[in-house]
């Protein structure tokens, strides 16, 4: 659980409280647009979420659990050492079989590097979670 409170956290204090903000003013200047036709907002419903860990969450526990172990300069473990487990977690997820039913296209501009993947470590929630 001192893991899960710790993604979490990290979560939440990934975006910049100006952003938050913004995105905020934006929704609300959106509902009240659209109430003067008579149009319900657009927004996707944030819940309830599916029980299950679509999002990651055992790679991130993962991750928390190998940054706290002894590193080989320091107390701690780099994160350049912990990204690791991420990559092989995507690696094996994108060769499975549930990933090759639900392939997603996430990348850059280039050609070269856009990929077919739907890992729960990638992007947001999808269907090929279910299975995965």
């Amino acid at each position: 659980m001192a893991c899960i409170r710790q993604v979490n956290l990290d979560a939440l204090w990934g975006r910049e409280a100006a952003t938050v903000d913004s995105t905020l003013r934006g929704a609300k200047q959106t509902i009240k647009v659209l109430q003067q036709v008579g149009v319900p907002p657009p927004f996707l419903p944030l819940g309830p979420y599916p029980v299950g860990d679509p999002f990651g969450y055992a790679i991130a526990i993962a991750m928390v659990l190998k940054s706290r172990e002894l590193g080989r300069y320091a107390d701690y473990q780099q994160y350049e050492t912990i990204r690791k487990l991420r990559a092989s977690f995507s690696n094996i997820f994108q060769a499975s079989l549930p990933a090759l039913h639900h392939w997603k296209v996430m990348g850059g501009t280039k050609p070269s590097r856009f990929l077919p993947t739907a890992p729960p470590t990638r992007s947001g929630l999808s269907d090929s979670r279910k299975d995965a």
